[in-house]
């Protein structure tokens, strides 16, 4: 009796505990990690991948798939990213996915990146963030808060079809060309021919002798 007495207490104990860790598990999810941030060319219409290079002018799509291995149902799942928008010929994307219950309190990061020949800004597409089904059906449109600050889907349950993607769109601006500067034209001479003393006095004496030489011609035939 006192052999059984002991074994009752020890499985008591052992299931204290036990059974509230497990308790406590089941109400978490877990957001998948790994090869989840993708990026592709929208212009030329090309497919996924890690990195991508891409012209001056295209629209890139940035999108991340959300999937929850489990147990539970995932809460207010959140999804922010960063971009390179600055002039260069790279621009980094980094995802970060975060739920209020997600094992751990884990936030998962992924990244993904374009690639340019010549430098350029990326700006964000406003209107362009969407929630996307498994299937890639688009569910509704998003705020343009991804970038700032992140948007909120919801709940994602731990199904295979609960699996949720997220998109957004930039553009990749061209280089401003510099203006050629236009040479300015030279300005055309404005100087006055010089009608100083000395020539006025040439221009007279010269006159003066002309006339006196014509008055001798003229006396001369006279006679």
């Amino acid at each position: 009796m006192i052999r059984f007495t002991k074994l009752a207490v020890a499985l008591a104990a052992v299931s204290a505990v036990v059974f509230p860790s497990v308790a406590m598990a089941a109400g978490y999810g877990q957001i998948e990690q790994g090869d989840i941030y993708r990026v592709k060319d929208v212009t030329t219409n090309s497919a996924f991948a890690d990195n991508i290079t891409v012209a001056c002018g295209d629209t890139v799509a940035f999108r991340v798939r959300v999937h929850n291995t489990g147990p539970e149902t995932l809460t207010n799942v959140k999804v922010s990213a960063t971009l390179n928008s600055a002039s260069s010929t790279s621009h980094g994307s980094q995802v970060s996915l975060s739920a209020d219950n997600n094992i751990d309190n884990m936030i998962v990061t992924a990244n993904a990146g374009v690639n340019t020949s010549q430098a350029t800004t990326a700006d964000y597409v406003s209107g362009s963030t969407q929630l996307l089904d498994y299937g890639g059906s688009v569910l509704r449109t998003l705020s343009d808060g991804i970038l700032s600050g992140g948007v909120n889907i919801g709940s994602l349950g731990p199904l295979t079809s609960d699996t949720e993607e997220v998109q957004f769109q930039a553009k990749l601006n061209c280089p401003t060309p510099t203006p050629t500067p236009t040479p300015t034209p030279t300005p055309k001479s404005t100087t006055l021919p010089n009608t100083g003393a000395g020539d006025v006095v040439g221009v007279f004496a010269g006159a003066s002798a002309a006339g006196t030489a014509a008055h001798a011609v003229i006396t001369r035939r006279r006679r």
